[in-house]
């Protein structure tokens, strides 16, 4: 899967840091969670 992060978002990514497992978890409207990590 391909996405495009806005850049206010990804540096909330890095200031935030990922969860313990690694990964980050967004709210997606219309979606619902959406739990992904960066390669």
């Amino acid at each position: 899967m391909k996405c495009h992060i806005e850049e206010e978002v990804f540096q909330w990514m890095e200031e935030a840091g990922p969860m313990p497992e690694g990964d980050y978890l967004f709210m997606v409207e219309g979606v619902g969670r959406l739990r992904f990590s960066i390669v």
